[in-house]
């Protein structure tokens, strides 16, 4: 499917605006650690292996919202946040909160980021489902990537396979393949924001329960002004975050402890965990 982006500039892409509050410091410092892991993944890696830096940090991003933050729904839990720094504060977040926190967590790091929807059907009723959109220069164009669930719910994901080759080829990671047969579908349109009408629902509800009966089953602007995608790059931004000091204490309160190897730097290099983490 072609991916159209809005009629907007890429830096738009790349703002902090609404729920994308990717300036926050709590949203800073975990863009900081991911590139600081991205760069000493970079430097010890096998040649082989060896990919482009901008899909490093994207796969440890995914991977990081995808398998650090808790998919809420009305079954698993009953708080409910929207922006990027609320669903590191309580780490859980519906799809469209976890969307808003991989769009914080990339564009701190200069990579455009946007949002994409799928209508989905559950049970007999049609609702949307958010996930994400990146421009990747190696490929030259826009990928999907959908961090709401769990590993076991991924069972396929693109960005588990071998990073040299996601690097090389236009694959997505999904967690719904859509039945047009249903009344589903992928919507081809990247969106700088998220959808208008989602807030307003976010703000009316006091509980994931109560959003989940008022998920709308559209988009709030069915038209819009769009024109074709250009494969053209846009420059980056790699590092370069000065964000302060941060203690151990801070790395524990957004990664649960300060010990977790799998989301440590070998190194101790990274300057957001002052040499904590493992």
């Amino acid at each position: 499917m072609q991916l159209i982006r809005e009629n907007r500039p890429y830096e738009d892409y790349l703002q902090a605006k609404g729920p994308v509050n990717r300036d926050e410091s709590r949203v800073s410092f975990v863009a900081e650690h991911l590139m600081g892991k991205a760069a000493s993944f970079l430097e010890s890696a096998d040649p082989e292996f060896w990919t482009d830096p901008e899909t490093v940090v994207v796969k440890l991003t995914y991977e990081y919202v995808r398998d650090k933050i808790k998919n809420s729904n009305p079954a698993t839990s009953a708080k409910l946040t929207w922006k990027a720094s609320e669903v590191l504060n309580e780490k859980e977040g519906t799809d469209f909160a976890k969307a808003n926190l991989m769009a914080g967590l990339l564009r701190r790091n200069g990579i455009p980021t946007g949002f994409a929807y799928q209508y989905h059907k559950e049970g007999d009723q049609l609702v949307l489902h958010a996930l994400n959109a990146v421009y990747l220069e190696s490929l030259g164009g826009w990928l999907r990537l959908d961090a709401s669930y769990s590993p076991e719910a991924t069972e396929h994901s693109a960005l588990d396979k071998n990073m040299a080759d996601f690097a090389s080829v236009d694959s997505e990671a999904l967690v719904f393949a859509v039945d047009p047969a249903r009344g589903e579908d992928n919507l081809p349109i990247l969106y700088a924001e998220p959808d208008e009408q989602l807030e307003k629902r976010f703000a009316q509800s006091k509980s994931v329960a109560e959003f989940w009966s008022l998920r709308p089953a559209r988009l709030a602007s069915a038209e819009h002004d769009h024109r074709s995608e250009k494969t053209a790059g846009s420059a980056r931004v790699y590092g370069g975050i000065d964000n302060g000091e941060h203690d151990d204490q801070l790395l524990d309160l957004l990664y649960g402890d300060p010990d977790d190897d799998e989301f440590g730097c070998s190194s101790g290099s990274c300057s957001g965990c002052s040499g904590g983490c493992h």
